[in-house]
């Protein structure tokens, strides 16, 4: 039978509780995330994909919000690993997904590939005598 964890009634099927194993954190970690100060945690929203790294490691936790428990607990899922747990976020930076930044950087791409379609842009392959 398959695990049905419920969260204010909404069943997540096929999770199961318990943290997640946590994840280095590497120079691109959080290239598409902001750093969320402390006193900015009460304006964080149900379903924001977030990165908490636990102070003073390398090491960090992704995941969905699901539900915030006032003050300081999140319940976060994670839908690669297939795990729900819960944090206290005093414990950890948060950091979360920078839609913006990423939305930006598409508009550049495709406003690249038009120019490129257009024969406004060029690609040049560089030799490989020239790059020694």
């Amino acid at each position: 039978m398959t695990d049905i964890i419920i969260v204010d009634d909404t069943e997540y099927v096929g999770y199961e509780q318990g943290d997640p194993d946590y994840q280095r954190v590497y120079a691109n970690t959080l290239v598409d995330y902001i750093k969320i100060l402390p006193r900015h945690y009460g304006k964080i929203k149900q379903y924001w994909e977030t990165k908490c790294v636990l102070k003073g490691t390398n090491n960090c936790y992704r995941g969905t919000i699901i539900k915030i428990i006032d003050p300081d607990v999140f319940i976060l899922k994670n839908k690669y690993h297939m795990r729900i747990w819960s944090i206290n976020i005093r414990d950890y930076d948060i950091y979360l997904k920078d839609y913006e930044k990423i939305q930006q950087d598409e508009r550049r791409k495709e406003n690249l590939w038009q120019l490129y379609k257009a024969g406004l842009v060029t690609i040049h392959a560089e030799d490989e005598a020239d790059a020694e």
